[in-house]
């Protein structure tokens, strides 16, 4: 009996639908420390931090865009693309500049049925809320704790396949007193206490769900912006469903993050991103 090639095709294709499925995770939940400079976290006592590290695979070296801005960067970190692809280039919320139009990870795991939601503590972050791509959307100045017991309690609650949540402190911080002033060393430590009610969320879950942890850029003196590495250089950690302990020795870029974060979901990335799969992160991958 002979079979015609598309008939490999078809079946290969099938085969692959499949094995995508079946590697699917639960959840994912993506943390952004805004103004997370690695050399700022590592003056910090951080307890809950340094144990998911010591658990996941890190590196204090992923780099994030230029420019080094909140908007900027959270947009490549969502959208897997460089500002040259998705131009938000400003870093304030702007009305006449409308909603994001390019796919978001948000956008392509509600094309898949999934349910999404995004904390934030920046009016910014209005511009990620187009309609039908996010199930559950706020937004308002307030510490890393508040937004993290309002996004654990959603999380307990509505079981959302895919959680982005947004911590201030470090950057409103760094703005205020300095980048690696005690003061910005304190509202770090702070925002670990909020970490570790998200980390016990995700643990009492008991579901399948990969936790990353990040940041949009570093600073210097009192801002950020340039290319500098002080500037550049953010935190890039993985732990949770099949993560691979280990420390990264390869380049990681903000943009993986979203292409990362698709791949755990079973989830195809568009073909003009630039982002990559951190595969070596998990085992078996």
């Amino acid at each position: 009996m002979k079979f015609k090639p598309f008939y490999f095709l078809f079946v290969f294709s099938i085969i692959s639908v499949f094995r995508l499925n079946a590697e699917r995770q639960e959840c994912v939940m993506i943390v952004s420390f805004d103004g997370g400079k690695p050399a700022s976290i590592h003056k910090a006592k951080m307890p809950v931090l340094s144990k998911i590290v010591s658990e996941g695979a890190f590196t204090w070296k992923a780099e994030t865009i230029f420019p080094s801005l909140t908007l900027p960067s959270h947009t490549s970190m969502i959208t897997g693309v460089e500002p040259s692809v998705h131009r938000f280039l400003w870093n304030d919320w702007r009305e006449e500049k409308g909603l994001i139009t390019i796919p978001t990870i948000f956008t392509l795991a509600k094309n898949e049925g999934m349910k999404t939601a995004l904390f934030a503590t920046k009016q910014k972050f209005r511009h990620f809320n187009t309609p039908q791509t996010l199930d559950k959307f706020t937004y308002f100045d307030r510490t890393s704790q508040q937004i993290a017991t309002e996004a654990a309690s959603y999380f307990k609650e509505e079981k959302p396949n895919l959680t982005f949540v947004h911590f201030q402190d470090a950057d409103k911080a760094g703005h205020k007193f300095g980048w690696e002033s005690p003061e910005q060393i304190q509202a770090l430590e702070e925002s670990d206490k909020a970490l570790g009610e998200l980390v016990t969320a995700l643990k009492e879950s008991k579901r399948n769900c990969t936790l990353i942890i990040t940041a949009d850029h570093g600073g210097t003196a009192k801002g950020h912006g340039s290319n500098s590495a002080d500037d550049t250089n953010i935190p890039w950690i993985a732990w949770g469903y099949k993560v691979e302990k280990s420390e990264l020795q390869i380049p990681i870029k903000t943009t993986d993050t979203a292409a990362t974060t698709l791949h755990l979901l079973g989830i195809s990335e568009p073909s003009n991103w630039s982002g990559h799969f951190v595969k070596e992160a998990f085992k078996n991958e």
